[in-house]
């Protein structure tokens, strides 16, 4: 049975918007998406506070009236002189504040990715006299724009302008089964990590933060230690993802929200009941995303955020997930 073609409409006020959330939250856990970041809390949540209300531009997919795709989009216009020289159009999540969440894309119901994103282009060239330029950041699944998805329609072209990359490790069945498949070098980092806190004689432990009550205090002690960690100058650069405070805001709200979903965990590296190091680690659909980590200076050496991260993985591949993404950019770290 061939499925219709999916007609489009417009969400552009907050009471439209928060109409359609509960439909949204279905699709998201019927779709199963890989990307936490594709979660309509994280969305929502981010859009209030880097957005202002009259700027939601949402393109809402539906077959037959049902919900088949969001496209959450925003428009913000942008001036010189008191004169507007380009309305632009983007999904949430991208843009200025950014640095936290690092893939976007136009949810879809599993089998009509390409339909609906042919949808969403042609409402939104349709509706070209409200903006001057939009942006769509498009995962494998989705393919590309055609060409002749724009024929015909004056002055509408697509520009490619670029491709992201990110570093994703399939998960086998067991820990011993992971351990086998990694190179010598990193088992001995591993074990090299473990020994170093044994030999300082401290109990050492791995926490997973469980009682909400607990989140905010846990979050700040990781933002603390990675603000700490991207102050280090003898050290490969790392970006502060917090040098911007408003950053700050938008984690201390969506954590707990996200935790009490099941979508994100806070883990913690603890030294004598005191973390050494931190990793936000967020979850979807039987995926991971290591989200922003930490460290204590002064536990560089000891090999800790390894540790960490090998304990997460652990875990992961103990609950039955499949993948552990660890973020946008290729580096020899994560390569490992």
């Amino acid at each position: 049975v061939t499925m219709p073609e999916p007609q489009v409409i417009w969400a552009k006020t907050p009471s439209e918007v928060q109409r359609l959330l509960p439909e949204w939250i279905e699709l998201f856990h019927e779709a199963q998406p890989d990307n936490p970041f594709a979660s309509p809390l994280w969305l929502m949540t981010w859009a209030r506070h880097f957005t202002r209300p009259d700027e939601l531009f949402f393109a809402v997919a539906r077959v037959d009236g049902r919900l088949v795709g969001v496209a959450p989009f925003y428009r913000r216009n942008y001036r010189a002189s008191g004169v507007v020289w380009l309305r632009r159009v983007r999904l949430l999540g991208t843009g200025r504040h950014t640095a936290l969440t690092e893939i976007t894309q136009v949810l879809t119901q599993p089998g009509m990715e390409r339909k609906v994103l042919r949808a969403v282009t042609h409402e939104l060239v349709r509706s070209k006299d409200e903006w001057d330029w939009a942006e769509l950041t498009l995962p494998p699944e989705h393919g590309w724009v055609e060409p002749d998805w724009l024929a015909g329609e004056e002055r509408a072209f697509s520009v490619h302008s670029g491709t992201v990359a990110c570093v994703v490790l399939e998960l086998p069945k067991s820990w011993e089964q992971f351990v086998a498949s990694l190179k010598r070098n990193v088992r001995e980092s591993i074990r090299r990590s473990r020994n170093r806190l044994r030999k300082t004689g401290l109990p050492w432990s791995i926490e997973i933060v469980e009682d909400p009550g607990r989140i905010p205090a846990a979050l700040d002690r990781l933002i603390g230690m990675h603000e700490a960690r991207a102050a280090m100058r003898d050290k490969p650069r790392h970006p502060d993802y917090f040098a911007a405070p408003s950053h700050r805001g938008f984690v201390s709200e969506i954590v707990p929200r996200m935790h009490a979903a099941d979508q994100v965990e806070v883990a913690m590296l603890e030294v004598s009941g005191e973390p050494i190091a931190g990793l936000l680690v967020l979850r979807a659909h039987g995926h991971v995303f290591f989200s922003f980590s930490g460290i204590d200076p002064a536990w560089w050496d000891a090999g800790a955020m390894t540790l960490l991260q090998s304990e997460c993985i652990r875990r992961a591949i103990e609950r039955g997930d499949r993948s552990v993404n660890f973020s946008v950019g290729p580096s020899v770290a994560k390569l490992r």
